[in-house]
């Protein structure tokens, strides 16, 4: 299996399990989270993990058709409100007003 195939795999692994989190309502606390995170001392792999609900949006907003341009718009801006604190949550929500 390629590396992409493998990151792809990964990812969709991870989009199945945040789908039955939502509809159980459990283990939402990494988009949730009220408390600004200390960031500071995140590796690549942390980051990775943390922006990946933006990544999921991201791809399913891909799917509906959207300006491409607009969506890289949105989720950067996004990217850099979870970088100064916001949950993936709370920065989706601040772009979409």
């Amino acid at each position: 299996m390629s590396l992409n195939n493998k990151k792809l795999q990964n990812i969709n692994e991870y989009r199945i399990k945040v789908k039955e989190d939502i509809r159980s309502g459990t283990n939402l606390s990494a988009m949730n989270r009220s408390p600004i995170q200390d960031t500071s001392k995140f590796t690549p792999d942390d980051w990775v993990r943390y922006i990946t609900p933006l990544l999921i949006r991201a791809l399913a907003e891909t799917k509906e058709g959207l300006n491409p341009e607009h969506l890289y718009q949105e989720f950067i801006l996004s990217g850099v409100l979870v970088g100064l604190g916001k949950t993936p949550q709370e920065a989706i929500e601040q772009v979409e007003e």
